[in-house]
């Protein structure tokens, strides 16, 4: 029972923590908008990432309890998420405006489905579908300097030393993580699937998006500095 219990408690909070830090969201938001396949793989990233990135912190703080200050090495990370969250917003800005960006209805059977164009300078013709999305790749570090940043997830991870056996604080340990993947998996899909929404349809709306998710990012990027 106590297994259990751990399993749905660590999920709970490991998707809660994710989707109340609006500096995960605006992180991810951009990195999402446009995508129709693997709409949830820069979610999974920035989870497996932000993982990672609170177990660093953890073996660190037990490593160096009596040297470094881990407050001061959270306090640095949260500048730099600061910091990475407006690159994410100008990126977006860049990547909504500088490329020519078109779209086209598909219909196969009774579904249909758009796949956007983009021509820059730089690329041939490319789809979404077919495009390489190598920012995906970069949630994996985004992910990693957010579990860094902040002692706030040890809030999340503590419950796991008021459980009696092992067994019980392992799995809240591992669940609260898989929660943090879920958590942001199913946001970053929601965030792709917004383009169906007919105000968000086609390349116009492509741009409104990526601008609204851009412009959260380099909002609250400048907050976490100020």
């Amino acid at each position: 029972m106590q297994v259990l219990f751990a399993l749905v408690s660590g999920l709970f909070a490991g998707f809660l923590h994710v989707w109340s830090g609006p500096d995960h969201l605006a992180a991810i938001a951009p990195l999402s908008v446009g995508r129709s396949k693997r709409s949830w793989a820069a979610g999974v990233r920035w989870g497996l990432g932000h993982s990672s990135g609170v177990l660093l912190i953890g073996l660190f703080a037990s490593a160096f309890r009596h040297g470094l200050s881990v407050n001061s090495v959270s306090s640095i990370a949260e500048r730099l998420v600061g910091i990475v969250l407006i690159a994410i917003g100008i990126w977006g800005f860049r990547h909504a405006f500088a490329h020519r960006v078109h779209s086209h209805p598909h219909r196969h059977g009774d579904g249909s489905h758009t796949h956007f164009h983009i021509h820059s300078n730089h690329t041939a013709h490319q789809t979404d579908e077919t495009a390489p999305h190598p920012h995906t790749h970069a949630a994996f570090a985004i992910g990693t300097l957010h579990g860094v940043a902040g002692s706030s997830h040890f809030i999340g991870v503590l419950p796991a030393l008021a459980f009696s056996t092992a067994a019980g604080t392992v799995t809240y340990l591992l669940s609260y993580a898989a929660g943090t993947v879920v958590g942001m998996a199913g946001f970053s899909s929601a965030v792709a699937a917004l383009r169906h929404w007919q105000f968000l349809a086609g390349a116009a709306g492509y741009r409104r998006l990526m601008c609204a998710c851009s412009g959260a990012a380099v909002a609250v990027g400048v907050y976490w500095i100020w």
